[in-house]
């Protein structure tokens, strides 16, 4: 009998390496969906379960689908051009967090668990004080423009302190919210997480990441002084600057371009029994389930290897022509 602990490992590792990103052990712990389980009780999980052992493996500390430990150093290669992205832009990020009426400047999507592709963006998300979303996304725009060779740092959400609340509430949002890395204004992530209650209750294991304090970057006090003059200074005109970026940009109240990705759609919930609203499913489904995502993904993996090989084969050749001429 598969057990919802066993299940709930086996979904983790699962979805994260469809972004090619096998987990630690913390990270497996904190981003297990509606499954309470300490550091050591994953562990114990794992460890007394010949199911979980046959599809999924751990290696160097990490664990991943059965098969796939070339994630491994996929991981550290994408975590090294994060890094160089990140410092190439580090002027970028700074004014950025500098912007006046900022509460809180933080990574999202892949820059923020390090797992940039090449030729990714660096995604932010953003809460103002106060409206004045459509005045920091017309900012954001023309600091990327002029600081970047191409548009690599984009504000992918931007909401003010009195909408907090995202929609669609599911486990992508969910996700999104889980990963942030604050660049400033940590201590915002708790009035994020109190708006989104949703998120603690589809991870568990995250509710008291909310208010680790820990996690908040040291202050830089140019950047605030600078911001605090700002403010002084647009004060006053600000609500007919936010008005005139409002109808030039187009929106709402909030700037959000999170689509759901497949990855958290309800296929998760589909092998995941004890989420309410959806039928149980019998021992015998939730393995043939599991086993059929680790074949997908190992076809996947031979794919792009078959392709890659083919590529280099391309470039052999055309070497070889040239030397012939």
């Amino acid at each position: 009998m598969v057990t919802t602990r066993e299940l709930a490992i086996a979904v983790s590792v699962i979805d994260a390496s469809l972004d090619d990103y096998p987990l630690t052990l913390e990270e497996l712990q904190e981003s297990l969906v509606g499954s309470p389980q300490t550091v050591a009780e994953v562990l114990s999980v794992y460890e007394g379960s010949e199911l979980l052992q046959t599809v999924i493996e751990r290696r160097d500390g990490f664990f991943f689908p059965a098969g796939q430990g070339d994630l491994i150093d996929e991981r550290r290669r994408r975590e090294a051009r994060s890094r160089a992205f990140l410092d190439r832009h580090a002027l970028l990020l700074r004014l950025v967090c500098s912007l006046p009426f900022v509460r809180l400047v933080a990574l999202s999507g892949r820059i923020s668990r390090l797992n940039l592709e090449a030729g990714g963006d660096i995604d932010l998300f953003i809460v103002t004080r106060g409206r004045h979303v459509w005045s920091t996304a017309a900012a954001v725009r023309v600091l990327a423009r002029i600081l970047s060779r191409r548009c690599m740092v984009r504000a992918k959400v931007i909401v003010d302190d009195q909408h907090l609340e995202l929609e669609p509430r599911d486990p992508a949002t969910a996700a999104q919210l889980l990963h942030l890395k604050p660049l400033v204004g940590a201590h915002v992530l708790r009035d994020l997480f109190a708006a989104n209650t949703y998120v603690a209750h589809l991870y568990p294991n995250a509710a008291a990441w909310g208010a680790d304090q820990t996690r908040e970057p040291n202050a830089d006090r140019g950047m605030a002084l600078a911001q605090t003059m700002l403010e002084l200074l647009m004060g006053l005109p600000s609500p007919l600057i936010e008005a005139a970026c409002r109808r030039l940009l187009g929106g709402g109240d909030t700037l959000i371009e999170m689509p759901p990705r497949l990855p958290y759609s309800n296929d998760l919930f589909e092998i995941f029994p004890d989420l309410p609203g959806h039928r149980l499913r019998t021992a015998e489904e939730q393995v043939r389930r599991v086993h059929q995502q680790v074949e997908e993904f190992r076809e996947r993996t031979r794919i792009n290897i078959d392709r890659q090989r083919a590529a280099a084969a391309r470039v052999r050749n055309s070497v070889a022509r040239r030397r012939r001429r």
